[in-house]
């Protein structure tokens, strides 16, 4: 029992440095592919709620689903080029984008229904929150990898998270943490004011942006422990 309990801790250990070293190296990829797009949105949200009446163009009214749009394109575009970067066929950039418009419109549902989800888990209590996020964090991999249906990649991905539940959870727990105490940090360094300035919500949107780009350090070691859990399940079949 200890035993199996210390090779847990050796495998998170391993899935987590892995996950790491993936993201260092190709971070630039990774921040191209988020950053392009959400960036521009960003700027005119920012310039617009500063510099227009709403009567004029209310550019603001539409920025988040603009963002919740450019979100999950980029979301697939990710997981698209880390499955290129594994498979030994490293896709470009404009090609990632093509297949995240191509299955933007599942991803926006499964976007939707994890959050939804994940939110109420959360409510409840933060540990049957986590439990949901670990449980379904496997959805996108089976839904576009492997090309199933939105909800039979929601049944997939809970049972195959079954084993590995707890790693996820430690990893998002400990990944979560350390990103919210340094874009926290990045956000108390903007100094306050009795109203909102330009510089002020540009510095703020810029902090934001920059958490989704290292957000996907969470979508690496996911990748990775879902790679590390389909592989010991067809070891089990063979």
């Amino acid at each position: 029992m200890l035993s199996g309990k210390l090779d847990q801790v050796q495998l998170f250990k391993s899935e987590l440095g892995d996950s790491w070293y993936f993201f260092r190296n190709h971070y630039g990829m990774i921040s191209n592919l988020v950053l392009i797009p959400l960036m521009p949105i960003m700027l005119l949200d920012v310039f617009f709620s500063h510099y227009s009446s709403d009567g004029f163009f209310s550019f603001t009214s539409i920025a988040s689903t603009l963002q919740i749009f450019a979100y999950c394109i980029t979301s697939v575009a990710v997981i698209f080029y880390m499955s290129s970067v594994i498979n030994g066929s490293p896709i470009a950039r404009n090609k990632a984008w093509e297949l995240g418009a191509v299955h933007f419109f599942r991803y926006l549902i499964f976007f939707y229904i994890y959050t939804f989800m994940s939110g109420v888990g959360l409510l409840l209590l933060v540990v049957p929150g986590l439990v949901v996020m670990a449980r379904l964090s496997f959805t996108p991999f089976f839904m576009l990898i492997y090309d199933r249906k939105v909800m039979e990649s929601f049944r997939m991905s809970w049972v195959m998270t079954k084993g590995p539940m707890w790693r996820l959870i430690f990893g998002f727990v400990l990944i979560y943490v350390v990103l919210s105490g340094v874009t926290g940090g990045l956000s108390a360094l903007v100094p306050n004011a009795e109203s909102s300035n330009f510089f002020q919500d540009l510095l703020l949107g810029i902090a934001f942006v920059l958490f989704i780009v290292f957000e996907k350090f969470s979508t690496v070691f996911s990748f990775r422990v879902f790679d590390q859990t389909m592989k010991e399940a067809l070891a089990i079949e063979n």
